[in-house]
């Protein structure tokens, strides 16, 4: 099951690489578990997610759950994305360098709504399906919001550049197989708040007395 969490989570947020935005602050999303193992599941997933920006640096923080707790820090110079995890003074490297190029999502608009006060537009999201996870989601997405987008490919799931609009809701599909299990689950995430204060850039720095390892699930577990 803990195997299950760090692909679901490995699936949602390791797409981060540069970042070119000129929004600088903190962007929050709550979590919201669904579906028919939804009570068991809403104990081991994230409750919400940080999103700080500074620069080209970005860093990640799931709050809650089961998984492994870290930050997820991109270098946007770098190109470079690291998970830090502080209790096994650890740092995971994960090279976007070294990844392929993804294929571009199936992006089908499907009308306007009112989400959280937004006007918002909709839109059905299909990804390619890989050998370890298949995903697609609904968005609610608002020109209301005037922050600019981080590029594409800063995370493959929340910022298209197919879509028009900031993220104010997304409807997450996900089925992930994992040391021979296929499990499903479906998650909503909801824009919670929006900051301007610029984070602290020690926040991105990544501990020079942590030992640096390639990521792996496995040890990842250990």
């Amino acid at each position: 099951m803990k195997k299950f969490i760090v692909s679901l989570v490995s699936a949602s947020v390791i797409g981060l690489s540069s970042y070119a935005q000129s929004f600088e602050g903190q962007i929050s999303y709550k979590i919201e578990v669904k579906g028919e193992q939804a009570a068991m599941f809403a104990m081991m997933m994230p409750s919400s997610t940080d999103i700080f920006l500074l620069g080209k640096d970005a860093l990640v923080r799931m709050n809650g759950g089961m998984g492994p707790k870290g930050d997820i820090i991109t270098k946007g110079n770098e190109k470079m994305t690291y998970m830090v995890m502080h209790s096994k003074k650890t740092v995971y490297k994960m090279d976007s360098k070294k990844e392929k190029t993804p294929e571009k999502p199936t992006v089908t608009k499907e009308g306007t709504e009112t989400v959280n006060g937004y006007n918002c537009t909709k839109y059905l999201v299909k990804f390619p399906k890989t050998e370890k996870a298949e995903i697609y989601q609904y968005m609610w997405c608002s020109t209301d919001i005037k922050i600019q987008k981080p590029s594409p490919e800063a995370n493959a799931q929340m910022f298209l550049e197919e879509v028009e609009g900031f993220p104010v809701k997304m409807d997450q599909y996900i089925t992930i197989t994992a040391m021979g299990t296929t499990m499903a689950i479906n998650q909503e995430m909801t824009l919670d708040k929006i900051s301007e204060t610029k984070p602290d850039a020690s926040m991105f720095e990544i501990p020079k007395k942590y030992k640096v390892e390639d990521f792996d699930e496995n040890s990842l577990m250990k």
